[in-house]
């Protein structure tokens, strides 16, 4: 049976590092209905060894989000920091997406930024601009992404055939 992410999200406006830390414990603390231990593998991602799904984290300075599924999984959340996104757009963005994407647009840029991030923790560190092309990943890629005042959001998930 097919169950889709959980997502949960925490906001603010300005978390630190301990308050983000603490906001990622709450969150899954409030999803099991019990504090939860997280681990990291060797690359960094996130598990839970007593729980048999996948998770995915991701956190700045205005918000705090967490993704629990059945299936692999993966969540970035930015805060609003489109000049810094656009000063560095040509490292994380292609020359065929700068086709097709307007680096210009806040709302794009953050998109294209959050989409690549999620499905890079999706695969487990794929090279985030040589391999991980926007929009092509949507023929085997679920993305949903979310525009709020205080953070953009993606989650990335794999396409049923």
């Amino acid at each position: 049976m097919r169950v889709f992410p959980v997502i949960l999200v925490a906001e603010g406006d300005f978390l630190t590092h301990e308050m983000q830390h603490n906001a990622v414990g709450r969150l899954f603390a409030s999803h099991f209905g019990h504090p939860v231990d997280i681990v990291h593998t060797d690359s960094g991602a996130p598990y839970i060894p007593e729980f048999d799904g996948f998770i995915s984290v991701s956190h700045c300075a205005t918000a705090v989000a967490v993704a629990i599924s059945d299936r692999p999984v993966g969540i970035d959340v930015e805060s609003p920091r489109y000049h810094k996104m656009r000063r560095v757009a040509n490292k994380f963005i292609s020359s065929s997406e700068s086709l097709v994407t307007d680096i210009d647009s806040p709302t794009a840029l953050a998109a294209t930024w959050c989409a690549k991030e999620a499905i890079y923790k999706l695969h487990g560190g794929e090279l985030f601009r040589t391999h991980v092309e926007i929009p092509f990943p949507l023929f085997k890629h679920i993305l949903t992404i979310k525009h709020a005042i205080k953070y953009t959001l993606a989650i990335a998930e794999i396409k049923d055939f």
